[in-house]
């Protein structure tokens, strides 16, 4: 095997130069290792491009549990110390300021 020969086989060249230079069967097996190289490059890309866009979802999904989270531990509060209130009009009173101060849920 000439110099020339082995550069074809183990550089990168094109296909069309491959089979130009090489046996159909070296040129077939060098061709199909670049493709599966070539295809393995471009479904890792995909797959790690899926993977980053689910970890984005996840972390918003994550967010808006821990806000839903602080407000349903705000309204407690709010509850208990209407509860906790010495009369129903103070009860109350705390009641429409956590209606007003959520109104997002209400």
């Amino acid at each position: 095997m000439t110099d020339f020969s082995i550069a074809v086989k183990y550089g990168t060249h094109s296909p069309e130069r491959i089979l130009a230079e090489l046996p159909l069967e070296e040129a077939e097996q060098i061709i199909r290792q670049q493709i599966r190289v070539e295809l393995e490059s471009s479904i890792a890309d995909e797959y790690m491009d899926r993977i980053a866009e689910a970890e984005d979802e996840a972390s918003d999904w994550e967010s808006r549990a821990e806000e839903w989270q602080g407000d349903a531990e705000g309204m407690a509060e709010y509850i208990n110390r209407a509860i906790e209130a010495p009369t129903l009009d103070e009860a109350i009173q705390i009641l429409k300021e956590a209606r007003n101060y959520y109104s997002e849920h209400f």
